[in-house]
C-alpha cells in the first residue's frame, strides 16, 4: 500500500462555527448575552482549560462570531510578545488591528497610542532611582534606603559632599514632578480610551457598544510579564464598556502569581482582577476523530486503513471507540489527538497493506508516547504497555461486553474492563491467540500476516514487539 503523499494539518484551522469539531459553539450565544448585559462597567472574564484544551480555537471562533455581529474586538497573543520590555506599548501597538472600526474612529486609536507613549516616558526617570541610590552609597556611604532622608539632611552634610547632594536634591525634585506627570499621563490615557469607546455608543446592539479584547496565552508568558499585564488591565483599562476575555490555564496562571508574590497569594490577587471564570467543559472528541479520519482520507477508495472492505465500517467504528477510550484513560487533549493523527497518518502511509494493523498500531503508538499522563515512565515498552493495561482492567465496574464506558455516579464514567479496548490490549500483549479469540474485533482487525503470526508463531515475542518495530522503522533511522 505504501503511499508517501502525507496529508498534513497546515496552519490554524478556520475558527468558524462550522469547523467546531468539539461542539463548543453552543457556548457562544450565552456568553455573548452575558457580555451584552454588562451595564457601563469594565469587566474581565477568563476562559479556562488545560494546555491543548482548545481555548485558542474557541476564543477566535467567538471573536469571528462577534465580528459578524458588528462588534468591536481585538485579539492579542501575549505569549508571542512576552520578550518585550514594555508590555503596555506592545499591546497598544495592536489596536490598529481592531475590527469594525470606522475611518474617523482611527484618530481615537492614534490618541491612545500617543497617550501610551506619555505613560511610558513618564516612567523612565523612575529607572534612575537605583542609580542615585548607588551614588549615595558610593560617595557618601549612605544606603539606597536612606536616599530620601539624605535629601532632607543635605544642608547638614559636610562641604566635600555638597556638590553631590545638590545634584541629588535636584533629581529628587524631578522625581516628584515625574510622579505628577505620570498621573497626568494615565489620566490622559484613560480619557482617550473612554473617547474611543464613546464612539461605539451610537451602535444599536448592546454588544456593539463595547470594546471586547481577547488575550491569549497569558499563562504561558514569563511570570513578571504576565503579572505586569494583569496590573495594566486593572489600573489602566478599568473603563466603562471595556471588556477583557483572557484565555488561559487557570492553574498555570496561579502558579505564575505565586512565583512573584509568594505561595497562597494567587487567589486573592486574581480575585481583584478577574470578575468571572468560565471553564471550558471537557470535549467529546468523537466528532473530532471522525473529522480527522475524513481529513486524512483514511476511509476513501484506494486508501482505506480499515481493511478488508467487508469489515471496513465495523473496523472504523471500533477504531473510534478505541480512540475515545484511550483519550479518557490517558487524559488526551484535543491538541494531543490532532498530533496523534498527524503521526499515525505517516505510519499508515508508510506500511505495506498486508502488514497494516491500524487499531493495534494506534494503541501501541499512543500508549508508548502518552503513558506519562497517567504516571507511567517505564522505559521497557512491554512493561509500560502492561502497566497501562493494568490501569484499565483494574477498574471496578460492570461487565457489559462492547460498552467501553460505564456511568458511575461515585467515580464518573470509567473504562469497562470487558470492553473492546481491553480485548485489544490483551491480545497485543500475548504470545499467540487462542481459538476463542479468533472471532473478536481485536483479532479480525489484524492484517493477514499478523493473524498468522498470532496463530502459528511460537516465538517468545509478543505482537507488541512486532508493532513497535514497524513504528521504529519509520521514525528511527540509523
Amino acid at each position: 500500500m505504501k503511499n508517501t503523499e502525507y496529508i498534513k494539518i497546515t496552519g490554524k484551522n478556520e475558527c468558524n462555527c462550522e469547523h467546531d469539531c468539539l461542539n463548543r459553539a453552543n457556548h457562544i450565544l450565552p456568553l455573548t448575552t452575558l457580555l451584552s448585559n454588562i451595564n457601563d462597567d469594565s469587566f474581565v472574564m477568563s476562559v479556562s482549560a488545560p494546555y491543548g484544551g482548545g481555548k485558542t480555537f474557541f476564543i477566535q471562533m467567538w471573536q469571528n462570531y462577534l465580528e459578524k455581529e458588528g462588534a468591536h474586538t481585538l485579539y492579542y497573543n501575549a505569549w508571542e510578545h512576552d520578550f518585550s520590555s514594555n508590555p503596555l506599548a506592545s499591546f497598544v501597538s495592536h489596536f490598529d488591528k481592531m475590527s469594525n472600526i470606522k475611518p474617523k474612529t482611527k484618530d481615537k486609536i492614534k490618541g491612545i497610542a500617543k497617550a501610551v507613549q506619555n505613560v511610558t516616558l513618564a516612567r523612565l526617570p523612575s529607572i534612575m532611582v537605583n542609580l542615585f541610590g548607588k551614588i549615595c552609597e558610593n560617595k557618601l556611604g549612605i544606603s539606597p534606603d536612606e536616599f530620601r532622608e539624605c535629601v532632607e539632611l543635605s544642608t547638614e552634610i559636610v562641604d566635600d559632599a555638597e556638590q553631590e547632594i545638590n545634584a541629588i536634591n535636584k533629581k529628587a525634585l524631578e522625581l516628584i514632578e515625574t510622579a505628577k506627570d505620570e498621573e497626568k499621563a494615565i489620566d490622559t490615557f484613560k480619557y482617550q480610551l473612554n473617547a474611543l469607546i464613546d464612539e461605539f455608543k451610537k451602535e444599536e446592539k448592546p454588544i456593539n457598544k463595547k470594546l471586547i479584547i481577547f488575550i491569549d496565552d497569558l499563562d504561558r508568558c514569563n511570570p513578571k510579564f504576565a503579572i505586569k499585564f494583569l496590573e495594566y488591565i486593572k489600573h489602566l483599562f478599568s473603563c466603562p464598556n471595556c471588556i477583557f476575555v483572557l484565555a488561559l490555564d487557570e492553574n498555570q496562571l496561579k502558579s505564575s502569581v505565586n512565583k512573584i508574590y509568594g505561595s497562597e497569594n494567587a487567589e486573592g490577587f486574581l480575585a481583584k482582577i478577574i470578575d468571572f471564570y468560565f471553564r471550558l467543559p471537557a470535549p467529546d472528541i468523537s466528532n473530532l476523530i471522525e473529522v480527522l479520519i475524513e481529513r486524512f482520507g483514511w476511509d476513501v477508495d484506494g486508501f482505506s486503513v480499515f481493511l478488508p472492505d467487508t469489515q471496513s465500517l465495523r473496523m472504523k467504528q471500533a477504531f473510534i471507540r478505541i480512540m475515545n477510550a484511550l483519550s479518557v484513560c490517558l487524559s488526551l487533549t484535543a491538541r494531543d489527538i490532532e498530533q496523534i493523527f498527524q503521526n499515525l497518518n505517516i505510519i499508515y502511509r508508510s506500511i505495506e497493506k498486508d502488514k497494516l494493523s491500524p487499531i493495534h498500531l494506534a494503541i501501541v503508538y499512543i500508549v508508548n508516547n502518552y503513558a506519562f499522563k497517567v504516571g507511567c515512565y517505564d522505559n521497557d515498552k512491554t512493561a509500560l504497555f502492561s502497566a497501562i493495561l493494568g490501569k484499565i482492567s483494574t477498574h471496578k465496574m460492570a461487565r457489559q461486553k462492547g460498552d467501553y464506558m460505564i456511568p458511575d455516579h461515585r467515580h464518573g464514567n470509567q473504562i469497562n474492563a470487558a470492553s473492546s479496548l481491553v480485548d485489544f490490549c490483551y491480545i497485543i500483549n500475548q504470545y499467540q491467540a487462542s481459538e476463542a479469540e479468533w472471532g473478536t474485533d481485536a483479532y479480525i482487525s489484524l492484517s493477514s500476516n499478523l493473524q498468522n503470526f498470532m496463530i502459528y508463531d511460537r516465538s517468545s515475542e509478543a505482537l507488541i514487539t512486532v508493532l513497535n518495530k514497524q513504528i521504529d522503522d519509520i521514525f528511527i533511522r540509523d
